[in-house]
């Protein structure tokens, strides 16, 4: 027995040798996102071992220490090589950000028409490398498939934008970011600096905006966005932390576009500076005493010469030549109670409302064009009608706004919160925001201005396409979500933005995208392990779900591993065979490959709901709103936030025998306008209440062992915010 111990021991050794290589990725595995204009493939491979040279033009040397940040080549140079070289030059004649590739048996040459071709012809490359490239840590020797790719972006501007006011990233994930932003070729990061959330960048001439708005919770002047009243966290970047983000993304192709979003979403700075509100006290009964405007009054001049400061630094700090001013969601009501602003009003002979609004842009307008940078606006800014058509429109309210906005001439910028915000959720059973109707991956990949009915004329108004990520607290103590989504953050972010950011990448880049057919078989070929060797959690295909005579099966076709959880225990087990129909209800199945998982997902008996008759009486004054599971509608909402000693009762027609009912505060998709700290009690004569649960979240499930006759939830804490919402109960 040890002999053949000791055997198989060795063995594995010598296979373990034979193979420490990484495998040359071959055929229908070597491909590239986004998809070339052009590829041609050879029979042969390349290997690049320890005489392997990298030669280079001196003007992209940057683009040199990138690439060897993935492969340790041993020599390197300016000096160009003929033979068993990795060949780096630039060819003004083949345009902006273009390349061409060649691997063949004298070396890789890469030329590009600037040091963006350049880059994006050595990303191209890394992809037909084997995967391990990713991780920074293979060694050589390495191999790739002998190829011709002929390539050139279809838009200029391809972007992604950051909310960095209700998360804090730090500057290692803001790197992170950037190097992966840059292998989809995206080349501009939009930065989201100033919202209701937080105020994150330093302005030196005010100091206090960053170092007091910069933190939420606790004893911060900002409350705490979602949750946990009593923690305070955040951050912000000096201008000094900005400029090395800014220079790192910069030997990388993209801009950094940074955004001071007025005359609404400013909460944060008007936390700070109260002094930017309009000249009235509101009734702040209703909010616990919480200041919650967060609209700049257009009246006080004092007002735009704090924005001259604000914008005259990002101006200074940012090489863009953008700076975005915002202009969207506005609470137009604030302006209306102000008599100073009902003043200038009438002196202009505007209505209030979006012309009142335009004076405001263009005020700011004007002092972002002093600093000789190009406003941008979100596409509400435009609807008074006035603004100038040198400023560049983000379209995100839905494609509607988008055919409006290139109609009428402006250069357009398109983001549509429907198809291109990845904290949407994936479908209506998944988390994430749901102010819009779910869409998964597959919906991206379908995205074309084709099938939307653009004209030559509108397309000729298009700068370029952006995704966006909006947050809502990336720490423990602000959870994203009410549904128990509690990995860390970045896991979130990951499972909501791949793979669709990648299928968003080739909209912005590719003359010829891939179709859905073509997208899944590179996901399952291929791109799934690049995402997984970038250490990106990412999201597959859900799994078929069926029921037939008594048994409960579930299949995909993605090759990856099925499990299912067994929801009464939380206890997961790989799934090998059908099921019995009798555990339908508290099954759950999902898959896994490499670092992706899929939803988790059952059959109709999991989701199937009774629907018990049941009155609702309150302490709060309730209104009704129109209910929509897949939106962020609501059943019922208050008119003020709750109070300790605040209750809601739910009495039921008949004693309901159930095996769960979860009672609800908040929207669903994220934890705003809930009671935070409460307890749950169940009566089973009608009259007699005992404690069952305590929310977490907004919420609490509870699992009655007898026929329910009344539910009560009761609040234990007062809440800063103006509104409270009561959601329907869910009684399986």
């Amino acid at each position: 027995m040890k002999t053949r111990t000791l055997l198989l021991a060795v063995t594995a050794l010598l296979m373990a040798a034979c193979t420490s290589a990484p495998q040359p990725r071959l055929n229908n595995t070597a491909e590239i996102l986004p998809r070339p204009t052009k590829t041609t493939y050879h029979d042969g491979v390349y290997s690049i071992n320890h005489n392997t040279v990298l030669c280079y033009d001196a003007s992209v040397e940057r683009v040199a220490d990138i690439l060897c940040e993935y492969v340790p080549f041993a020599k390197r140079g300016t000096e160009c090589c003929a033979e068993n070289g990795v060949r780096l030059l630039i060819e003004n004649a083949l345009g902006k950000e273009a390349y061409t590739l060649t691997i063949d048996d004298t070396g890789v040459t890469i030329k590009g028409g600037d040091y963006a071709g350049v880059l994006y012809g050595v990303e191209s490359f890394l992809q037909l490398l084997p995967y391990e490239v990713f991780t920074k840590k293979v060694e050589l020797p390495l191999a790739a498939q002998h190829i011709e790719v002929e390539d050139s972006p279809r838009f200029p501007y391809r972007g992604m934008m950051m909310d960095m006011s209700s998360d804090y990233y730090t500057m290692e994930e803001l790197k992170e970011l950037l190097d992966i932003f840059a292998i989809h070729k995206i080349n501009v990061c939009h930065v989201h600096l100033i919202d209701n959330g937080s105020f994150r960048m330093e302005i030196k001439s005010h100091l206090e905006l960053a170092q007091e708005g910069g933190f939420r919770g606790g004893d911060a002047k900002i409350g705490p966005h979602n949750n946990f009243y009593n923690y305070k966290w955040g951050g912000y970047y000096t201008q000094e932390q900005m400029r090395e983000l800014i220079a790192y993304a910069s030997d990388r192709n993209i801009e950094m576009i940074p955004e001071v979003d007025v005359p609404g979403h400013s909460g944060a700075i008007a936390k700070v500076r109260p002094d930017i509100l309009c000249n009235f006290q509101p009734d702040l009964s209703k909010s616990n005493g919480y200041e919650y405007r967060n609209v700049w009054c257009v009246a006080k001049e004092s007002n735009y010469e704090l924005l001259d400061d604000i914008i005259r630094e990002i101006a200074e700090l940012f090489p863009s030549k953008y700076i975005h001013i915002g202009g969207d969601e506005v609470k137009f009501q604030t302006w209306e109670q102000c008599p100073d602003c009902q003043a200038l009003a009438k002196k202009r002979g505007v209505k209030m409302g979006a012309e009142f609004q335009d004076i405001f842009m263009e005020r700011v307008r004007q002092i972002v064009k002093r600093y000789n940078k190009i406003p941008a606006v979100w596409d509400e800014a435009i609807d008074g009608g006035k603004l100038s058509k040198q400023t560049i429109v983000y379209a995100w309210r839905n494609i509607k706004w988008t055919h409006q906005t290139t109609k009428k001439g402006y250069p357009t910028i398109v983001i549509p919160g429907e198809s291109f915000y990845f904290d949407t959720r994936q479908s209506a059973s998944e988390v994430g925001h749901n102010w819009s109707f779910p869409f998964d991956t597959k919906h991206v990949v379908d995205w074309s201005f084709d099938k939307l009915g653009f004209t030559e004329e509108q397309i000729a108004n298009i700068i370029g396409v952006e995704a966006a990520y909006w947050g809502a607290g990336r720490n423990n103590w602000e959870h994203y979500t009410t549904e128990g989504y509690t990995t860390d953050e970045m896991t979130y972010y990951n499972y909501m933005c791949y793979p669709r950011f990648s299928a968003f990448a080739e909209i912005g880049w590719c003359h010829n995208k891939r179709n859905w057919e073509e997208f899944s078989e590179f996901m399952t070929s291929s791109w799934s392990k690049t995402l997984t060797a970038l250490g990106l959690e990412h999201r597959l295909e859900t799994p078929v779900v069926k029921v037939e005579g008594d048994k409960l099966s579930a299949s995909v076709n993605d090759g990856s591993t099925l499990y299912y959880e067994d929801t009464r225990t939380g206890k997961s087990y790989k799934y090998r065979a059908p099921l019995s129909t009798d555990v339908a209800k508290y099954t759950l199945f999902y898959s896994r490959r490499d670092m992706g998982i899929s939803k988790k997902v059952g059959a109709e008996a999991y989701y199937a709901e009774l629907s018990p008759k049941y009155e609702v009486s309150s302490s709060f004054n309730l209104t009704y709103g129109d209910f929509h599971p897949a939106l962020e509608h609501y059943k019922w909402k208050t008119d003020r936030g709750a109070k300790v000693g605040d209750w809601v009762l739910y009495t039921f027609e008949e004693p309901l025998e159930c095996y769960s009912i979860t009672v609800r505060t908040g929207y669903s998709h994220t934890t705003n306008y809930l009671i935070n700290e409460g307890d749950v009690e169940v009566s089973y004569d009608g009259s007699t209440f005992e404690k069952a649960a305590s929310l977490w979240y907004g919420y609490a499930t509870l699992y009655p062992t007898k026929p329910v006759k009344a539910i009560r939830l009761i609040a234990k804490m007062n809440m800063r915010q103006n509104h409270t919402i009561i959601q329907p109960l869910i009684v399986k």
